[in-house]
């Protein structure tokens, strides 16, 4: 490798009276530089570093930092010095830290401790919200101070340039590498929380290339807050020469600090203008019910966190593995007091582990006795959609499949949080319930009221709503289970599923049925609520189906919004009541015979039921009039299996139907060719006096009616909500 001269231009930055920033117009020591992660050409003026990666002060571990600033300087080298008992290297500094008072940018600082510069370096981080890796870069753009083999007392004295004007001395009461850590730390906290006090803000700009005014300045539209607080510390912009130089050095306008820190930053911890991973404290903590649940992969929904060969010993590495429902994957999650979990397989009894308390990229994940450490404790932190990281209690890391594959057998291990899909994961209940089998879903407000498909429609797009049971078709549905605690939801009679359009996610958003299509927006995870019911919560959305507002109405379309555990959010499963030959929801099978008949309203029987003008097309709607003896007057009637009857016009062919199988008051009644759907059938009940009503197999709250109870001819016949009324009421005379 060659060596390189480093040098760092700094400038005046004058705060409230504070001078800042040191100029290092001297050239740094001569020191190997590792081949770059980034390139100086690629530097962006108005964008050096994003401010995920800038303020993520959960970047390191003190151990972290200790363990980079060893592989920095393999060996101090003291005796290069003339002063050889005076030189520390930053890897084995220490000193007494100072009090410091909590304010609006740092939470403070407790003194008199002797710590390490890696200790230092992490609560500073900590206490200030400013990433670690931007301080290890900041202390080598500054002072060289991470790589020197025989740093002078003087660089920590002014280790980050702190009170060190361009025009004079440094001020001595910033001195010493505590007090130089915490104020930069401090000052960048300043610079981010009050960025209309500072001369370098976001938008446009016209830097200095360099202290000498002859040099000029250009124009630079700043994308970011921590790129104007480096501008604001080191108030600089590198020009063309120094970006070809690399590390080098430019010509006589060239500045070093801002593209120095860029090329440090890219070359140990990689390209600072990408997105750092997500801070998951930062995030929404997710309280689950204590119970027996499956942990199902982002990566793949239909594999979930194992025990290989359902081994019950100390120490056995978790892995990836398709779903099996085994007890080997089912874990006991229980809520602790910090509202963290505890994690405890079903199979072995011992908990989910990070091996040896390791913080360490690619930890193992095992199972180990409960010990009640940190190392078994895990936080549930919302992920977008339906998917969840489990943090551990031992810092910003997160339960990982091992790379990105979801091939069975992988190994589970603990990292730093990344917003990737290898780190989120998936939770359904263990419960059992009945699958491939009809069932009703009956809302946990109401158990007289069911789920249920608009209409008893067989079309994509109809809605799924609340309604009274009535043992209808349109209210059979059958769970199908595609993974661990993972179901599709089937209407019985049309096999269409529950879906929400679109995949929309928004709370609010409304559920149809609609043919599979494969979609996770026709995916929905099982939650055990307790008291034997269940919730539904999608894949795609996270969102649970629940009854708005928690009001319970006829036709009520449901919707999915965000879980909060409310019963309208519960339901239960109840299986299908079985129709046979000789059954139907409300009455015998054969309450009326096959045949011909006559159907004279209960008001006036002379008036009866009728297509006008005795006319044969689909369409025509139903009416009364006077007897006449015509066809158009006579209706057959048919027993189906399932207790109902089908009614055929004796004239036309035409089947007794509700035009777009609407459940609706005045709904039309028509004439229609026979297709075989619920629209056209019918129940009849045989009322105290001998006449009988029929209900439509939609909705049996609907029944055939004379509007208004008139009986005049012309009077139409159409749906209306059951009353008792006499129009409602028909006396059936067999005419064969």
């Amino acid at each position: 490798m060659q060596h390189r001269v480093l040098r760092c231009v700094e400038a005046i930055v004058v705060v409230f009276g504070i001078i800042l920033s040191l100029t290092i117009a001297a050239g740094l020591p001569t020191i190997e530089i590792a081949s770059a992660a980034v390139n100086a050409k690629n530097f962006n003026a108005g964008y050096i570093i994003s401010d995920s990666r800038f303020y993520d002060s959960n970047a390191m571990t003190a151990a972290q930092v200790q363990t980079f600033l060893n592989q920095q300087v393999p060996t101090c080298h003291p005796e290069k010095d003339s002063a050889p008992s005076t030189i520390v290297c930053l890897k084995n500094y220490s000193t007494t830290t100072t009090a410091e008072s909590k304010d609006a940018y740092c939470a403070g600082y407790v003194g008199g401790k002797k710590q390490t510069a890696a200790q230092i370096i992490d609560g500073v981080a900590r206490s200030c919200g400013v990433s670690q890796k931007v301080l290890i870069v900041l202390l080598q753009k500054e002072n060289g101070l991470v790589t020197h083999t025989w740093p002078s007392p003087w660089r920590y004295e002014t280790a980050m340039g702190f009170g060190c004007p361009d025009t004079a001395e440094c001020d001595a009461k910033y001195y010493g590498f505590f007090n130089q850590v915490y104020n930069a730390a401090r000052q960048y906290k300043l610079y981010k929380l009050f960025p209309a006090k500072y001369q370098y803000r976001v938008g446009t700009n016209k830097i200095y290339w360099n202290p000498a005014a002859s040099c000029g300045t250009s124009t630079v539209t700043i994308k970011n807050q921590a790129t104007a607080g480096l501008y604001n510390y080191t108030p600089y912009r590198p020009n063309q020469a120094a970006l070809n130089a690399g590390y080098g050095e430019g010509d006589g306008c060239s500045s070093y600090g801002n593209r120095n820190f860029y090329l440090y930053y890219g070359d140990w911890f990689g390209d600072p203008t990408t997105e750092a991973g997500p801070i998951l404290t930062s995030m929404a903590a997710v309280t689950i019910p204590n119970g027996q649940y499956y942990i199902n992969s982002a990566l793949a929904y239909t594999s979930s966190i194992d025990i290989p060969g359902a081994s019950k010993l100390d120490k056995v590495q978790a892995q990836l593995y398709v779903g099996n429902q085994s007890v080997a994957q089912r874990y006991q999650f229980t809520r602790q007091s910090d509202g963290s979990y505890e994690i405890v397989n079903m199979n072995s009894g011992k908990a989910l582990d990070v091996y040896g308390a390791s913080t360490s990229a690619g930890s193992m994940i095992d199972q180990y006795a409960r010990n009640n450490s940190k190392a078994q404790r895990w936080f549930i932190r919302q992920a977008e959609g339906g998917s969840y990281y489990l943090q551990s209690a031992l810092g910003n890391f997160a339960l990982s499949v091992n790379g990105s594959t979801a091939a069975s057998k992988t190994q589970i291990v603990l990292n730093p949080a990344q917003n990737a899909a290898n780190q989120k994961f998936l939770l359904s209940s263990t419960t059992t319930v009945a699958t491939n089998t009809p069932v009703e879903i009956l809302s946990a407000l109401n158990n007289n009221y069911t789920i249920d498909v608009a209409g008893a429609s067989s079309n994509n797009g109809a809605a799924i709503q609340l309604h009274t049971v009535n043992g209808t078709s349109a209210q059979e549905f059958v769970l199908k289970q595609v993974a661990n605690g993972v179901y599709e939801i089937a209407n019985g009679s049309t096999s269409k599923l529950i879906e929400i359009p679109g995949g929309a996610t928004a709370n609010g958003s409304v559920l149809q049925q609609y043919q599979s299509n494969g979609t996770q927006a026709q995916r929905w995870f099982l939650r055990d609520a307790g008291n034997g019911r269940v919730s539904f919560y999608n894949l795609n959305s996270g969102k649970f189906v629940e009854l708005s507002g928690g009001i319970v109405s006829e036709n009520k379309r449901l919707t999915i919004y965000t879980g909060n555990g409310t019963i309208a959010q519960q339901w239960m499963l109840k299986a299908f009541p079985q129709q046979t030959a000789t059954t139907s929801p409300t009455t015998p099978t054969m309450l009326i015979a096959n045949g011909t008949y006559r159907m004279g309203n209960d008001i006036l029987t002379s008036t009866v039921l009728e297509i006008a003008g005795a006319r044969t097309e689909n369409g025509i709607r139903t009416s009364l009039y006077q007897s006449n003896g015509t066809k158009a007057q006579q209706w057959t009637i048919t027993n189906l299996t399932n207790g109902s009857v089908r009614i055929t016009n004796v004239n036309s062919g035409k089947v007794l139907d509700v035009a777009g199988a609407q459940t609706a008051n005045h709904a039309t009644v028509q004439q229609y060719s026979s297709n075989g759907t619920k629209a056209q059938e019918w129940f009849p009940v045989k009322n105290a006096d001998g006449s009988i009503t029929f209900k439509s197999a939609l909705n049996g709250q609907y029944v055939l009616d004379a509007h208004n109870g008139q009986t005049v001819n012309g009077t139409i016949v159409a749906l209306y909500s059951s009353n008792g009324s006499k129009a409602q009421r028909w006396i059936l005379s067999k005419l064969s």
